[in-house]
């Protein structure tokens, strides 16, 4: 069972960059090692969880990414860091390039 949720952060881990619709289908762009980007969905595919993101549009299996190429952001639960958290958020949020 996946712990992902829609609005969840995830930052891109994937080496290559390089993403296959439904694994072996043309090259599609993505996010590449570092983006952070917005869970907008979650689903499944062959056993998979697989995710969308705000940052990418498009609703089909093609514009979805496979879980295993993210991790999930955990802010620091105290509530003292939270506006270090979102300005950290914020500014790596802006490298982001769609």
């Amino acid at each position: 069972m996946s712990d992902w949720q829609v609005g969840d952060l995830a930052v891109c881990v994937s080496k290559s960059g390089a993403w296959r619709h439904g694994g072996t289908g043309p090259f599609n762009s993505g996010p590449k090692a570092g983006h952070v980007c917005t869970v907008r969905a979650v689903g499944a595919w062959a056993k998979h969880t697989i995710l969308w993101f705000n940052e990418w549009p498009g609703s089909g299996l093609g514009c979805s990414y496979g879980a295993s190429s993210f991790r999930k952001i955990r802010p620091d639960s105290h509530e003292g860091n939270v506006e270090d958290w979102n300005l950290i958020l914020e500014t790596t949020k802006r490298k982001v390039r769609a």
